[in-house]
């Protein structure tokens, strides 16, 4: 994570590539906050909540927005910016946020940052966990590639199905997966696919499967 100090010397530049995007995506990210994490985001960036409802109003995002509301949400600054459309944050978030920050100019040194801790044997990231999910649906269920996003589903019922169905297709280790999940790391997880879940037929169809096995 990138320190409150650090962050608080940043420009409130726009540096939204895709102002209707931004405005939609920073909007959605907020309001799916709770009010703790809320705080959170005001603290690091050192802005008013006016600050924030004005930057998703106008469609625009500083630098000091983006980089508050990625960490403490665990979505990509460049999906906020509008210059992605995958809001998922693999990988180390301190490196990301600091590669950013240098794309955009600014030089955080170690001292600007927080070290993550080390993640344990039996803790799994969102990324290890998708992975272990089917690939595809039963032949007799949709007759088509799961994760080919080309395809439009709108019914929240039929993807629910579609989630028990495929559901019968976990092997043990994706459930054991599951399980190794802390608290912290299954709300992140969920929090993280709700987001995109707004954006993409084949995210909404991911979270319902997602909560379905949590639920199992």
């Amino acid at each position: 994570m990138i320190k409150a100090e650090f962050i608080q010397t940043l420009k409130q530049t726009d540096i939204s590539k895709d102002g209707e995007k931004t405005a939609l995506r920073l909007k959605d990210t907020w309001r799916n906050l709770s009010k703790q994490q809320r705080e959170e985001v005001l603290g690091f960036s050192g802005l008013k909540k006016p600050s924030v409802e004005r930057a998703y109003t106008k469609g625009t995002v500083s630098a000091k927005i983006a980089i508050s509301m990625a960490q403490v949400a665990n979505v990509n600054p460049l999906f906020l910016t509008g210059e992605v459309d995958d809001a998922s944050l693999f990988g180390n978030t301190t490196d990301i946020l600091t590669k950013f920050l240098k794309d955009l100019g600014y030089k955080p040194t170690k001292k600007d940052t927080i070290s993550q801790p080390v993640q344990e044997e039996n803790k799994l990231d969102e990324n290890d966990f998708l992975s272990s999910l089917p690939t595809a649906l039963p032949n007799d269920t949709i007759g088509m590639d799961f994760v080919d996003e080309e395809y439009t589903v709108t019914d929240l019922g039929m993807i629910s199905m579609m989630a028990e169905e495929i559901a019968t297709l976990l092997n043990k280790d994706a459930t054991v997966k599951a399980e190794a999940l802390t608290d912290v790391e299954t709300a992140l997880l969920l929090q993280s696919l709700s987001i995109q879940s707004k954006f993409s037929d084949y995210k909404k169809a991911q979270f319902e499967l997602v909560k379905y096995l949590l639920l199992l």
